[in-house]
């Protein structure tokens, strides 16, 4: 599980508003960090799965006008396993 100190430094960069990656090797807490208590996330959050066929779908020929009605109000867009999302990283 990521450490008391690294959580403290994720949730500051937050406030940042940029692209976070939490990189690290299969099964260290990535994921199960994002998910408890989701209250520590201080605005509204979408979490997205990139392993869903659907949502993978979503960024198939998607504009900016697009991705903005899909995250509608939220502030803050976790996408959990980004890398099975194809081009996520161009563009």
């Amino acid at each position: 599980m990521i450490g008391r100190h690294l959580s403290k430094l994720l949730l500051h960069k937050l406030e940042d508003r940029k692209v976070i990656v939490l990189p690290g090797p299969r099964q260290c807490g990535k994921s199960t960090w994002l998910h408890e208590p989701e209250s520590k996330f201080a605005a509204p959050v979408a979490f997205w799965n990139g392993d869903e066929s659907d949502i993978r779908d979503r960024f198939e020929n998607a504009t900016s006008t697009r991705l903005k009605s899909m995250v509608g109000i939220n502030k803050t867009l976790v996408i959990d396993e980004a890398q099975r999302i194809p081009g996520i990283g161009t563009g």
